[in-house]
């Protein structure tokens, strides 16, 4: 039986019981989240990508084009409103990019986030946005570095968030700018 199928199994039988009320902590990157459900502790699903030069401006991880590593990387609850930068948005988790310019949340299910990279609007320029996400990484991200809503769901694994960095900031100024951050 595949971890799918088993979850997928036991997210049927909780659906059956009464929900039992939890306060178990989850803890992600460098910020925990109380869990309030059984179901919640259970299925978590989890968001990941990584950072990158892209030199051509196509929005494609591609041979050549190197990493960006200590990235801060954000992930917002965007909250009732479901709108990245209201009063409602809750810092869900952070982290950095990895030398290999890697990242990883987990999410408890059913909340909507977005995930913001670096620090500030303006500080850094990305490309692609608005493109086929099955062809390109980086497709849901604003040129100011902010995704398009996820929503944690069963289960889900998006490894696909990917940004690629506007080359237009000269590197000596992103490794200034990034040692500030």
């Amino acid at each position: 039986m595949s971890l799918r199928t088993w979850l997928e199994s036991l997210r049927d039988l909780l659906a059956d019981r009464p929900r039992r009320k939890s306060r178990q902590a989850v803890s992600s990157g460098s910020v925990s989240r109380v869990c309030e459900t059984l179901e919640e502790m259970v299925l978590l699903s989890s968001v990941g990508g990584l950072v990158f030069h892209d030199v051509n401006s196509n929005g494609r991880a591609e041979s050549g084009e190197r990493f960006v590593a200590n990235m801060p990387v954000t992930l917002w609850d965007l909250g009732v409103d479901q709108l990245f930068g209201t009063t409602d948005d809750v810092l869900a988790q952070s982290t950095r990019t990895s030398q290999a310019g890697q990242y990883h949340f987990d999410l408890p299910v059913n909340t909507v986030y977005a995930v913001q990279f670096g620090t500030q609007f303006g500080v850094y320029r990305f490309s692609a946005t608005n493109r086929d996400s099955a062809t390109l990484s980086s497709t849901s991200i604003s040129s100011e570095g902010i995704s398009s809503n996820i929503i944690g769901g069963p289960a889900g694994h998006d490894t696909q968030i990917d940004a690629g960095l506007d080359t237009s900031v000269p590197s000596d100024v992103l490794n200034r700018r990034l040692q500030q951050a």
